[in-house]
């Protein structure tokens, strides 16, 4: 086999060696199949050669590359139905955020990556009280939630206009950067506030940063 490949490299000028078409496995399983196909094709020319060995390694390596060929697909697929889930989980928070008054466009605040119920803490005003928060790709809403499935909208911060800092483990603040009063502390003793923190210090650069209405 290193011999055919040797003289299939000086006959098509390749610099690749066979040691180069394998170091990457997954990248070129399915590669695989035309390789030994060929070789196997060469070596049935040659009666001196034996091809059952690449005839066996040729029928595995097919239900190989099939079998990632069918997980590919099915992953595609999981893809797709979690673009879905998102679309309408993002359109029934729209419509509960309608029912409790808020009348502007969540979509323009980019995909929901996590939500969380947690306490305000900074503020005399709203020391203690429940919150529920939900961090979008561009911004971050603090609701309260409703008896009646609605939800209220208190405050938005917009990811690129605001201070974001970690207080603790638990807990992490916001502030608007053009408003000295409206810093918040988001407290639970659930909340992985670093994750939140490297989600919001990290965020893809808009096109257009969302302006609140």
């Amino acid at each position: 086999v290193v011999e055919c490949l040797r003289d299939l490299q000086l006959q098509l000028d390749h610099k690749l060696g066979l040691r180069d078409y394998l170091i990457k496995p997954v990248q070129r399983i399915l590669k695989y199949p035309l390789l030994l196909s060929e070789l196997i094709r060469r070596t049935t020319a040659d009666p001196s050669l034996s091809s059952a060995t690449l005839a066996r390694a040729l029928e595995h390596i097919q239900k190989v590359a099939a079998n990632v060929n069918r997980v590919k697909r099915q992953q595609e697929l999981e893809d797709i139905m979690h673009g879905q889930v998102v679309v309408a989980r993002t359109q029934t928070l729209q419509d509960r955020m309608l029912a409790g008054g808020y009348e502007g466009d969540i979509k323009r605040f980019g995909p929901l990556i996590d939500e969380a119920n947690v306490t305000l803490g900074g503020g005399f005003r709203t020391r203690g009280n429940p919150r529920h928060i939900y961090l979008f790709q561009l911004a971050l809403m603090s609701c309260k939630l409703r008896s009646d499935n609605s939800i209220v909208v208190k405050d938005v911060f917009i990811l690129a206009n605001s201070v974001i800092e970690l207080v603790n483990d638990r807990s992490f603040s916001l502030q608007d950067r053009g408003d000295a009063d409206s810093k918040m502390i988001f407290t639970d003793q659930r909340l992985d506030a670093k994750l939140w923190v490297k989600h919001m210090l990290s965020p893809p650069v808009p096109d257009e940063i969302p302006v609140l209405s």
